[in-house]
């Protein structure tokens, strides 16, 4: 809509900043542009006035050839909201996204009698793709190639990404501050997610200085406009913070990280130390989906630091490089990761490969520290959280349905967000070798079911049933968040039993000589982290409150 004679943004104007300044989630699939609200005679909006918005979406696939791809095309186009859809349409593409691929799951089902997985429907999100999902299921012959990606080929890096040559700082002793150029400036990647809003965070309060924060974003205004975004979403902004935050509009998926000649030797000439948080985090998704982010863009970001003199490079990865254990074993920061064919998702997969470009690096004079995080848990102060977590999902929905599988949860593995990052930023503006490895995990995590008993304190009514009355209850509410956990390829709980066990001992020794100590996640603190979330509205309020 314009307004007072000026021109209105263009439709692709539109969408471009819906993109850079909302959740994906939150992007609605089409707009009207008007020149004016319809008003009521009180001169309020009419919203029963308000035009359609017309959400025909051309189907460009070919036409189904047998019933099941005629059943599938219907129901893909009802979910969609769309007058047809082809069988080679992408989903997501066609304006779909992770709400509506549950209810797409339960329309599949009612409509074929199999529920199939969220990632089963990322993996394969065509109706081609759905309907050789359930043909295979049904014993039919399959001649698409599904082989794994061929992980041990992808760990390949560029031949002149190399140290030799680089006029980087002097080495300075072990836990003493990294001395910067007087123009030079931390640069930190993903720093409009979760993590990353704690990282910019305390890099500004250690530093005393401005940080360049590489975004996705059309131009400099809206990446700004995400950055404050997210630290206000979390409790983290503050005003003074507007001068020392610099964003830097790029891609990590794009070549030179979407940046131009100009600014990318810009950013090299001042290039202090590199954090490099940035990576498309999607469990459902596979290896191919986010390579481009997670791989290509650890290179590029490789590649600008061999351009520098950068005094070091901090690569964010995960305690997920390790594969689930059959058996009980113990992990440290030495153990090798892997074994790379039995990591379980796309995800996992990228950050290894990703790794092993670092190991390259390393080899070739580049010092690179890596930092493994396990699952990060919400701020121990204020109890804010992240409502992404595949974790909290899966707490939401029992707190929806009232129940809770009787199963061997296990340990939640969470480490406090603010721990983390303070160790993270303390361990990259100390002096060392350039080549640690740390490890970023709890030694005495909570239990799901200290969870639910603090939710049941709180006031939520939760039995313990069945897995198969509790799914039954999840299926039966369309809104429930563990609708998520729904399908043939998915565990209840996603993981929340595991037979490894991480000793992090040598990083909590070295975060604490820094200052650093990881404080326990006692009832007082899971008692704010779902009271945060009562708060933003993520988890529903309790009926009445219990007294204890």
């Amino acid at each position: 809509m314009s307004a007072g004679g000026v021109p209105g943004p263009s439709e692709a104007d539109v969408r471009t900043h819906l993109a850079t300044t909302l959740p994906a989630h939150m992007i609605p699939s089409a707009h009207v542009r008007l020149d004016a609200l319809p008003l009521t005679p009180n001169g309020k909006t009419d919203r029963r006035a308000l035009p359609a918005p017309d959400q025909a979406v051309p189907a460009g696939g070919r036409a189904p050839r047998t019933a099941r791809e005629r059943a599938l095309c219907e129901v893909f186009a009802q979910t969609l909201g769309v007058p047809e859809v082809g069988v080679t349409d992408d989903f997501f593409a066609s304006g779909g996204h992770s709400l509506l691929a549950v209810t797409l799951a339960q329309r599949i089902e009612e409509r074929c009698g199999r529920r199939l997985s969220l990632r089963a429907l990322f993996a394969a999100p065509t109706v081609e793709g759905v309907d050789r999902l359930l043909g295979r299921a049904e014993g039919e012959e399959d001649h698409e190639d599904t082989r794994a990606p061929d992980l041990f080929a992808e760990v390949r890096l560029a031949a002149e990404i190399t140290g030799t040559g680089r006029s980087g700082a002097a080495p300075v002793p072990a836990g003493a501050r990294r001395p910067l150029r007087p123009s030079a400036r931390p640069l930190l990647t993903g720093a409009s997610g979760f993590l990353g809003a704690f990282l910019l965070r305390d890099l500004i309060e250690t530093t005393e200085g401005p940080v360049d924060c590489l975004v996705r974003a059309g131009n400099e205004q809206r990446a700004a406009h995400r950055l404050r975004a997210n630290l206000e979403r979390y409790g983290l902004w503050r005003p003074r913070y507007a001068d020392l935050i610099h964003a830097v509009p790029g891609d990590l998926a794009a070549s030179n990280l979407g940046l131009s000649p100009e600014d990318r030797t810009a950013l090299a000439r001042r290039l202090g130390p590199v954090l490099h948080n940035g990576a498309h985090v999607n469990f459902a998704a596979g290896y191919g989906d986010v390579r481009g982010s997670n791989v290509a863009g650890t290179e590029e970001l490789l590649r600008l630091y061999a351009d520098s003199a950068s005094p070091g490079m901090h690569y964010i990865s995960t305690t997920s490089v390790y594969a689930p254990a059959p058996g009980p074993v113990t992990i440290t920061e030495s153990t090798p990761t892997g074994p790379a064919p039995d990591l379980p998702d796309g995800y996992a997969q990228s950050k290894w490969v990703a790794e092993g470009l670092v190991g390259i690096a390393r080899e070739r004079g580049l010092p690179v520290t890596v930092h493994r995080p396990g699952r990060i848990s919400g701020d121990t102060a204020t109890g804010a959280c992240q409502d992404r977590d595949l974790l909290w999902q899966l707490v939401k929905g029992c707190l929806q349905a009232g129940a809770v599988p009787d199963l061997p949860h296990g340990s939640t593995d969470w480490v406090p967000v603010d721990y983390v990052s303070a160790a993270v930023v303390a361990l990259s503006t100390t002096g060392g070798s350039g080549a640690e490895t740390y490890h970023l995990t709890n030694p005495d995590p909570p239990t799901l079911n200290r969870v639910f008993e603090t939710a049941t304190r709180l006031g939520h009514e939760l039995r313990t049933v069945s897995p198969a009355h509790w799914q039954a209850r999840v299926a039966a509410q369309p809104d429930n968040a563990a609708q998520l956990f729904l399908g043939g390829e998915s565990r209840t709980g996603h993981g929340t039993t595991d037979h490894r066990r991480f000793d992090s001992s040598r990083t909590a020794e070295a975060a604490a000589a820094l200052g650093v100590r990881q404080q326990p996640l006692t009832d007082e603190i899971l008692t704010r982290y779902l009271t945060y979330f009562h708060a933003s509205g993520f988890l529903p309020t309790p009926g009445v409150p219990a007294t204890s």
